[in-house]
C-alpha cells in the first residue's frame, strides 16, 4: 500500500510515539517529545522496565518542616517554622482562628509568637475556596516581600480579612483576599522570566537507548554523564493531565515527577529543565475522563487544570523547572477541531497566567509544528501573544516520508525565527532520517545537522534561542514501527519504518555514532564556547 502523505500540522513525533514498550523495545523515549497515539501513557511516568527496578520503593523527599523567613517588617529576623507550618498543614481540620492568626502573622499584623493552636469558641474554618486563597497568601507573602514587594500594601488588607472572618462575612473576606492576590500578581506579571542568567544556549539530544546498555538507572545516567562532559545542558520531560489526575481531584504525581528527584539533582549544571503538561498531544486529548468532552472554556475545566498546577507547584524539585509548555503540537489537534480553537486560546491564556502565579519566573508557552505555523497563522499569533517564548517541532518531510532537500532547511528555520517576532524561541523536536528509503543518507543527515546550527547561528548569537532538544540520540528499536503504524492507520509502510528506525544520531543496533553525531557535537561545542550574544 502506498504510504500516506505526511499531513500538515501533524509532526513526526506525533506519529512515532512512545509505544516502544508495547512493542517490546527497551528504549527510554525522549522526555520532551509529544505524540498522538490514543490511550497510551507518557514515556516518562511510565518508565521502561530498566528504570522501574531502579526506583522501586524510592519515595520522593518532602520539605514539610522548612520555615519561611520573614524580615523587614518584624522587630528582628524570625523564621516561621513549627507552629505556622503546623497550622498550614492542618488548616482544613482546625478552627478558623488559627488560620486567621497564621495569615496575619505572615502579613505582619500581629506578632509571630501569637500563632498557636485553636482555642475553644473559635469561628468555623472558612469555605474551601476562600481557605485555599488564604493559604496561598500565607505561603506567597514572604517571598513577595523578599523580592521587593511593599509590605504596607497588604498588611491593612489582612486586617480587613480578619474582621470579615470574625463576622463570618465570607464573600467580603474573599473579595479582599482577591485584592491581596492581585497585589502579589502585579509583581509576578512584571517579572515573567526567572532572574537567572544563562551562560550558554541549552542544547542536547533526546534520550533514547541503544540495544545494549547498562542495567538500571545507570543506563540513563550514563547518557546524561556523556552530555554533561560535552556541556550539553537541557533536560525535558512530559506529563499527561489524565495520568496526573486519574479521577476527579485525585492526584498521582510522584511517579511522573521522579525525574525531578532522581535525575535532575545529579546535574546541577543543567541550564534548562523543560516540563511539558499535555492536555492536547498532537491529535489526542489526554485529559481526565470526566473532562474529555468538555469545551476548553468550560469554567470547571479551567478551574480543575489550575488546581492541578497548584498540586504540581508543591512537588519536590519543582524549583529546578525553567520552562513549562502547555500542550504538545496543539495546532495539529485544532486543525481537525477548528471549532475548539477559540476555546483553547481562552484556556491557554488562563492556564499560563496561573502557572506564572504558582511558579513565579518560569517561562510559559505551548508547542506548535512548523507546518501548523504556516497553515494556521492566526491561531499561532494568538497563542504567541500569551506566551513568554515560542516553541516548535520541525522535521522537513515531504510526500511518502521522503526527506526534503537540506537546502530548504535554512529558509524554513528563518521563517520560524521571523514568526517568533520579538520573543525567544525553542525546539522540543528537530530531526532528519538517515535512510535511503526516505531519500536520505547518513551524509545528508549530517548535512542537515550542520545546516541547523548554521541557520540558527544568528539567533543564537543574539540570545534568542531558549533551548534545542534534538530528536534523538538513538533510533527507535525495530519492534516499534509495525504495531504503531497499524494503530495509526498508516498501513505497512516501509518508508515510515525506515524513518522511525534511522532518526538517531547514533545507531540503535550497534550503538555507534553516525556522522551526524560528530556534526552535532561540533555544532554544540561552538555554541557552548560562549554565552548567548557573545
Amino acid at each position: 500500500m502506498e504510504a500516506p502523505v505526511h499531513r500538515p500540522g501533524r509532526s513526526v513525533a506525533g506519529e512515532i510515539t512512545s509505544t516502544v514498550r508495547h512493542a517490546g523495545g527497551e528504549g527510554l523515549v525522549s522526555p520532551e517529545h509529544g505524540h498522538g497515539d490514543r490511550g497510551r501513557r507518557p514515556p516518562w511516568g511510565n518508565r521502561p522496565d530498566y528504570m522501574e527496578a531502579a526506583v522501586a520503593g524510592v519515595r520522593a523527599p518532602t520539605f514539610r518542616d522548612l520555615g519561611v523567613l520573614v524580615s523587614d517588617h518584624t522587630s528582628r529576623r524570625e523564621r516561621v517554622g513549627g507552629s505556622l507550618t503546623t497550622v498550614l498543614r492542618r488548616v482544613r481540620g482546625v478552627a478558623g482562628r488559627a488560620l486567621i492568626r497564621g495569615l496575619l502573622a505572615v502579613l505582619g499584623s500581629i506578632s509571630i509568637g501569637c500563632v498557636g493552636a485553636a482555642e475553644p469558641g473559635d469561628v468555623p474554618a472558612p469555605p474551601p475556596p476562600l481557605q485555599r486563597k488564604l493559604e496561598e497568601i500565607t505561603r506567597r507573602v514572604p517571598a513577595w516581600v523578599a523580592a521587593g514587594g511593599d509590605h504596607s500594601r497588604v498588611a491593612s488588607l489582612g486586617q480587613q480579612v480578619d474582621t470579615y472572618l470574625r463576622g463570618r462575612r465570607y464573600q467580603d473576606a474573599e473579595a479582599v483576599a482577591d485584592q491581596i492576590l492581585g497585589v502579589l500578581n502585579e509583581q509576578a506579571g512584571k517579572s515573567a522570566l526567572r532572574p537567572h542568567r544563562r551562560r550558554t544556549t541549552p542544547v542536547a539530544p533526546a534520550t533514547l537507548l541503544p540495544r545494549e546498555h547498562a542495567p538500571g538507572l545507570r543506563a540513563f545516567t550514563d547518557m546524561l554523564d556523556m552530555f554533561e562532559s560535552l556541556r550539553m545542558n537541557v533536560f525535558g520531560f512530559p506529563v499527561n493531565w489524565r495520568d496526573l489526575e486519574p479521577s476527579r481531584r485525585v492526584y498521582e504525581l510522584d511517579e511522573s515527577f521522579k525525574p525531578l528527584t532522581l535525575v535532575v539533582p545529579r546535574y546541577p549544571g543543567l541550564e534548562a529543565v523543560v516540563l511539558v503538561v499535555r492536555m492536547l498531544d498532537t491529535n489526542a486529548r489526554p485529559m481526565p475522563a470526566d473532562l474529555a468532552t468538555r469545551r476548553f472554556n468550560d469554567p470547571e475545566l479551567v478551574e480543575r487544570f489550575n488546581a492541578l498546577i497548584d498540586a504540581v507547584a508543591k512537588q519536590p524539585g519543582i524549583a529546578r523547572v525553567t520552562h513549562v509548555l502547555l500542550g504538545n503540537e496543539v495546532d495539529a489537534y485544532l486543525a481537525s477541531h477548528r471549532d475548539e480553537a477559540e476555546d483553547f486560546a481562552f484556556f491557554f491564556r488562563r492556564a499560563a497566567e496561573h502557572v506564572r502565579l504558582r511558579l513565579p519566573g518560569v517561562r510559559v508557552g505551548t508547542i506548535l509544528t512548523h507546518d501548523g505555523v504556516r497553515g494556521q497563522l492566526d491561531l499561532f499569533r494568538r497563542l504567541k501573544a500569551d506566551s513568554d517564548f515560542v516553541d516548535y517541532t520541525y522535521y522537513p518531510i515531504g510526500a511518502q516520508w521522503r526527506m526534503r532537500p537540506v537546502r530548504e532547511v535554512e529558509a524554513d528555520l528563518a521563517f520560524l525565527a521571523q514568526q517568533a517576532g520579538d520573543k525567544p524561541f525553542a525546539f522540543t523536536e528537530i530531526g532528519y532520517s538517515a535512510s535511503h528509503l526516505n531519500g536520505s543518507s547518513e551524509a545528508r543527515q549530517a548535512d542537515f545537522v550542520r545546516a541547523v546550527f548554521r541557520a540558527l547561528g544568528p539567533s543564537q548569537r543574539a540570545g534568542r534561542i531558549e533551548f534545542i532538544l534534538y530528536h534523538a540520540l538513538y533510533d527507535y528499536p525495530p519492534g516499534f514501527c509495525r504495531p504503531y503504524a497499524a494503530e495509526q492507520g498508516i498501513g505497512r509502510s516501509d518508508q515510515f519504518c525506515a524513518f522511525v528506525e534511522h532518526l538517531g544520531l547514533r545507531s540503535y543496533a550497534t550503538g555507534k555514532p553516525r556522522p551526524a553525531w560528530d556534526a552535532f557535537v561540533e555544532g554544540a561545542r561552538r555554541w557552548m564556547g560562549g554565552a548567548p550574544g557573545s
